[in-house]
């Protein structure tokens, strides 16, 4: 999405509006999407290729550096600087073939990165494409009525719950396979498919599905990488954000005749599980509320990755706490 000079997209997190925008020096840039005329989104688009970024309220443009060009109207203002009125900068930053933004002027960008770099390294080693060789397909969304801390539960329970609420995607895993890795910056649960996966929906060979603290999991399986990113938007409700990417590779070698139904039949296959997962986390979110519930316990080895989840949690919670 961000390939060609000029190109960009943009969102809306935690009630900030952003865009990221590739320059024609080859670089990332992010900014505030927010004009400094009157506050109104600059881009009101979600991607696209621009030569310079254009207000739509009252027309005020800046170029790809953010710098403001072109402010309409003023003849006669005193006092008036535009270098003053350049768009904030939001830092960014790569992973492979995704983007990293934040807002803070207090970035630990270079904790965060060194924290997932045996992860990066696996992924690196396990799938030779992750850098450039993927292909954006399509954004699925998801509104869900529980808390975000609780698919993040769902997600990295080391299969616990495949079994029992997937008939679909246990048929297409060899559950017995599962392993799992987990550390305060991230999880990994990793299984085989089976072993006729080629006549399977999805082809999966293998699977891996990470998880990076707090809120991003990542999942390879068969030629597919999806990303499932947990936005809360409340404390009892949460937007899942997913991205579908194939790899390259094989949508070159696959007849186009075939690739659109693979894809139509590839998602309606993860939607399906998205739907199954969204359905029991919206029932244990209730059932946490409930005057019954206290605490659970963690099954050994399967639910580690959810133990240091919640220890990670715990251990932000408190430095936040402290600070205060």
């Amino acid at each position: 999405q961000l390939q060609k000079p000029g190109s960009y997209i943009t969102g809306i997190y935690m009630d900030e509006p952003y865009v990221v925008l590739r320059h024609p020096d080859g670089d990332l840039r992010g900014f505030f999407n927010v004009c400094c005329h009157r506050a109104a989104r600059v881009m009101t688009d979600s991607e696209g290729v621009a030569e310079d970024l254009k207000c739509g309220y009252h027309g005020w443009t800046y170029n790809l550096g953010g710098m403001l060009i072109k402010p309409t109207r003023l003849r006669g203002i005193k006092n008036f600087h535009p270098t003053d009125y350049a768009l904030r900068p939001v830092k960014t930053a790569e992973w492979g073939p995704f983007v990293f933004i934040s807002y803070s002027d207090e970035s630990r960008a270079d904790d965060f990165f060194r924290g997932i770099q045996p992860l990066t390294d696996r992924v690196r080693n396990s799938y030779k494409f992750f850098d450039d060789g993927y292909e954006f397909v399509r954004q699925v969304n998801f509104d869900v009525n529980c808390n975000w801390k609780i698919l993040i539960d769902n997600n990295v329970d080391g299969g616990y719950h495949v079994e029992f609420v997937h008939e679909s995607l246990t048929n297409e895993l060899n559950l017995t396979t599962m392993e799992t890795e987990a550390t305060g910056s991230y999880s990994v649960q990793a299984c085989k498919g089976k072993d006729d996966y080629k006549n399977t929906t999805r082809q999966i060979d293998e699977v891996i599905y990470a998880h990076i603290f707090p809120n991003l999991i990542v999942n390879f399986y068969g030629p597919w990488m999806d990303t499932n990113n947990m936005i809360p938007l409340s404390e009892d409700k949460t937007r899942i954000n997913c991205n579908y990417y194939l790899k390259k590779q094989f949508l070159n070698e696959t007849p186009k005749a075939e690739i659109e139904k693979f894809i139509e039949a590839g998602i309606a296959s993860s939607v399906r599980v998205q739907t199954e997962d969204i359905m029991v986390c919206e029932d244990s979110h209730r059932g946490m509320r409930s005057i019954s519930f206290d605490n659970g316990r963690y099954a050994p080895r399967l639910e580690e990755p959810v133990l240091s989840f919640h220890k990670r949690l715990a251990e932000e919670f408190r430095n936040q706490l402290y600070k205060e």
